[in-house]
């Protein structure tokens, strides 16, 4: 890939990572001043357990796709960005477009799906 292309792809994997990164920490102290209130009723409590629970869930999709964007960011460094992680052919540039940090193309991605 050119070195042109490689550079807004990495980029665009910084501003991802940049973004993820600060919704993790958004979530984690939204989740610290949810358990910081007064003495909750029982309602109250269960509408908190709920929100607590949707913000860990979050969490760990967002942390999930921060492991794929610093993966993305190091094969770029081992200038290996834009190949397919199971046949090792090109990933084409409309797929990296759509998904920048995709380890597979999209015959491999619908396979590991399917299967």
């Amino acid at each position: 890939m050119e070195k042109d292309k490689m550079e807004k792809f990495e980029q665009k994997l910084t501003a991802i990572r940049d973004r993820l990164v600060g919704g993790v920490e958004k979530a984690r102290r939204d989740s610290k001043d949810e358990v910081k209130g007064g003495v909750p009723d029982i309602s109250d409590e269960a509408s908190r357990t709920y929100t607590r629970q949707v913000i860990l869930n979050l969490g760990e999709k967002e942390r999930e796709e921060l492991k794929l964007v610093e993966l993305a960011l190091a094969k770029i460094s081992e200038e290996t960005y834009g190949i397919c992680d199971a046949c090792e052919e090109k990933i084409p540039k409309g797929r990296l477009e759509a998904v920048p940090y995709t380890r597979y193309c999209v015959a491999c991605q619908n396979q590991k799906e399917e299967g």
